[in-house]
C-alpha cells in the first residue's frame, strides 16, 4: 500500500493548518463587520458580504486580519489604496470594501459603492446598496432616488426589479411625492397580483404582495383616503396570517403579522372603532410578548414590546380606562429604561424613553396623580431637550421638542413652555420646509397647544 512521505505529510497539515486559520479569519470578518441586529440584514446582503469577506482574506490578508482584530481604520484604508491600484477588478474591490464597510463605517461604504457604480454601472446590487446609503448616511432622496431608478434599469430579472422600484415608492413617499409613490406601488401590485393567481402558494408574491399593499395604505391615510388605508391594511392581515399559518415558528412572520396589527389598530382608533382597536392591539401584544420571551438578546424584540405595550396603553387611555393604561406605559417605560442604560448614546433609545414617560405623564395625570405627572413630563422634557441637536436633522429635531415642551406646558400648566413651543412652530412655518413627517409632528404639537374647542 503505498504511504505518503514525511514531507508530503506535513505539507498536507500546513495547507489545513492555512486553510484552518483562514476560516477563522473569515469568520471573525464576518463577525466583526455585522449589524449590531442581524436579523436586519436581508438575504441577498449577507451573500455580498459573506463573499467579500471570502475575497478580502485571499487577496489582502493583511487588510483582512486589521479589520478580524477590529482595527477599522487600518484595514479599510488597506482595501482603498488596493483598490485605487486596480484597474479591470477595481469595481469588484469597491465593492467588496462597500460589503464590509456598511455597517461599521458608512461614509467609507458610500464612497465606496459611488466608485464602483462609476466604474461599472451595470452592476443591480451596487445601485441597490448606493440607494440605501445615499438615504441613510447622506439623507440625499434624490440620488437615492436617482440609484434606485439605476437598480430597476439594471435589473436582470422581475425579483431585482420589483425590488427596486419598491425603493423607489418608499423614497417618492419620503419626499412627500405621495401621489407618485401611490402610482408606484400601484405600478407594482399590477404586476404582482397576476402571478399571485397563478401560484397562489409562492411565498415570494406573497410578501411582495402583502409588503406593497402596507406601503399603500400609508400614503393612502397620507392622502386623506381612510377608507381605502383600511381596506388595504384589511388585506395586508389576510396575507400576513397566510404566510404565518405556512411557518408558524418563523419569528420574521410573526414581527411582521404584529406590525399589520398594529397599523390596523392605528386606523381602528382613527376611525373611533375602540372594540377593534383593543383586539388588534392585543393580538399584537401578546406576539411581541412572545417573541421577546424567545429573544431575549434581541434589542429588537425588547424595543417592540415596549412600542407594543404603549400603543395598547394609548387605546386603553381612549377606552377610558387609564389605570390600566398606566400599568402598561410604566412597564414599556422600564423597558425602555432598560435599553437606554445599556446603550447611553442610542439616540433612539433615549427618544423611546422620552415619549414613554410622555404617555406615563398623561396616564399619571387621568388617575389624579398631579406630581408623579409633573415630575415625569420635566424628566421628559430634559431629555429631549438634549436630543434636540442630536436628531439626523435639526428641523426633526426641533419638532420633537416643540411636542415636548408643549405636553410638558399641558402637563405642569407652565405657559413658559407653551410660548416656546409656539416660538419653535412659528419659525419652522415660517421657513416652509415641509415633509410628510414634519408636517405630521408639527400637527401633533398644534394639537396640543391649540386645542379644538
Amino acid at each position: 500500500m503505498f504511504q505518503p512521505s514525511t514531507a508530503s505529510s506535513k505539507q498536507v497539515e500546513d495547507l489545513q493548518s492555512e486553510l484552518a486559520a483562514q476560516r477563522l479569519m473569515i469568520a471573525q470578518l464576518l463577525e466583526q463587520t455585522a449589524p449590531s441586529d442581524p436579523a436586519e440584514l436581508s438575504p441577498s446582503r449577507v451573500a455580498e458580504r459573506r463573499d467579500a469577506a471570502m475575497r478580502v482574506a485571499n487577496a489582502d490578508p493583511a487588510a483582512a486580519q486589521a479589520i478580524a482584530n477590529g482595527d477599522f481604520r487600518t484595514g479599510f484604508r488597506a482595501l482603498q489604496a488596493r483598490a485605487d491600484d486596480l484597474s479591470a477588478d477595481a469595481a469588484i474591490a469597491w465593492r467588496d470594501l462597500g460589503a464590509l464597510a456598511y455597517d461599521r463605517d458608512p461614509a467609507i461604504a458610500l464612497e465606496a459603492y459611488q466608485q464602483a457604480a462609476r466604474i461599472d454601472p451595470g452592476h443591480y446590487e451596487t445601485w441597490i446598496a448606493l440607494s440605501a446609503l445615499e438615504y441613510e448616511q447622506n439623507g440625499d432622496v434624490r440620488a437615492a432616488k436617482a440609484a434606485a431608478a439605476s437598480a430597476a434599469d439594471v435589473a436582470d430579472d422581475l425579483d431585482k426589479r420589483l425590488t427596486a422600484l419598491s425603493e423607489l415608492a418608499f423614497l417618492e413617499f419620503e419626499a412627500g411625492e405621495l401621489e407618485l409613490a401611490r402610482q408606484r406601488f400601484q405600478q407594482i401590485l399590477q404586476i404582482v397580483r397576476p402571478l399571485n393567481e397563478a401560484e397562489p402558494g409562492n411565498d415570494d408574491y406573497l410578501l411582495i404582495l402583502a409588503d406593497t399593499l402596507e406601503g399603500l395604505a400609508d400614503v393612502e391615510a397620507m392622502l386623506g383616503d381612510p377608507n381605502a388605508a383600511r381596506t388595504s391594511h384589511e388585506e395586508v392581515l389576510v396575507l400576513r396570517r397566510q404566510r404565518l399559518a405556512a411557518q408558524p415558528d418563523e419569528p420574521a412572520r410573526r414581527r411582521d403579522l404584529s406590525s399589520a396589527l398594529e397599523s390596523a389598530g392605528e386606523l381602528a382608533l382613527e376611525a373611533g372603532d375602540y372594540s377593534r382597536a383593543e383586539a388588534l392591539f392585543a393580538e399584537s401584544l401578546a406576539i411581541d410578548r412572545q417573541l421577546a420571551v424567545n429573544e431575549p438578546d434581541s434589542l429588537r424584540a425588547q424595543r417592540n414590546l415596549a412600542v407594543s405595550l404603549e400603543m395598547y396603553g394609548d387605546v386603553l387611555m381612549e377606552l377610558e380606562r387609564p389605570a390600566e393604561a398606566l400599568s402598561h406605559y410604566r412597564e414599556s417605560l422600564q423597558i425602555s429604561r432598560l435599553l437606554m442604560a445599556s446603550h447611553p448614546l442610542n439616540a433612539q433609545f433615549r427618544e423611546d424613553v422620552a415619549f414613554s414617560l410622555a404617555q406615563t405623564g398623561g396616564a399619571y395625570r387621568a388617575v389624579g396623580n398631579d406630581q408623579a405627572a409633573r415630575a415625569t413630563f420635566i424628566e421628559m422634557l430634559a431629555i429631549m431637550r438634549g436630543l434636540a441637536g442630536e436628531q439626523e436633522t435639526v428641523l426633526r429635531g426641533e419638532l420633537l421638542l416643540a411636542e415636548a415642551l408643549a405636553r410638558t406646558a399641558d402637563g405642569t400648566g407652565d405657559e413658559a413652555y407653551a410660548e416656546e413651543a409656539r416660538g419653535i412652530i412659528d419659525r419652522l412655518k415660517a421657513e416652509g420646509r415641509y415633509s410628510p413627517e414634519v408636517r405630521a409632528l408639527m400637527a401633533d404639537a398644534e394639537a396640543i397647544l391649540y386645542p379644538a374647542p
